[in-house]
């Protein structure tokens, strides 16, 4: 494989606690995704997509195998922006409803000196077809499809190495 790969997932399996016992969601999956590339995971509900999206994204950790993202393994990690963004399937339920649209993305911009933030804010909102005048706006003031695109420019404002999306047309 070459150098530029940014996700090995290698043997990965994962099991969920359920009534008398446990159940195998996961089965020794293996794949890998190079910079630059795209990478479809199709299956029907139920199958493992959300769970192993879960995984490479470090919000939960397998039960065998290695997930290695730029040859480490994914990790939240308090004040330390993840190279790993995440665009969840329902995004009302991402984003922090009590704060406008601009200071939701802003969070993810803690990387830049607080003077470019705004900046940054409106242009990411612009890309993703928001008007930047909106950005003072609550989340409320939105259409699914609209927040979906929102939560799309926050990922992007972290410069992630791996942009994972769970359902990324579910709005």
């Amino acid at each position: 494989m070459s150098d530029s790969v940014v996700l090995r997932v290698e043997d990965v399996s994962h099991d969920y606690a359920v009534a008398g016992g446990r159940r195998r969601i996961l089965h020794d999956v293996s794949l890998s995704v190079e910079a630059g590339r795209t990478l479809a995971v199709v299956g029907e509900s139920g199958a493992g997509k959300s769970t192993l999206t879960r995984l490479v994204a470090g919000l939960e950790r397998p039960t065998g195998g290695r997930v290695a993202v730029n040859g480490e393994s994914p990790a939240l990690r308090v004040g330390v922006t993840s190279p790993v963004q995440m665009v969840f399937q329902n995004p009302l339920e991402a984003l922090n409803r009590f704060v406008s649209v601009g200071a939701n993305v802003r969070e993810a911009l803690k990387h830049l000196p607080r003077r470019e933030r705004p900046g940054r804010v409106a242009e990411l909102l612009e890309q993703v077809g928001i008007s930047a005048a909106r950005a003072g706006d609550k989340p409320r003031a939105f259409s699914g499809g609209q927040l979906q695109r929102i939560v799309i420019a926050r990922a992007l404002g972290a410069e992630p190495k791996l942009l994972l999306c769970d359902e990324p047309t579910s709005a």
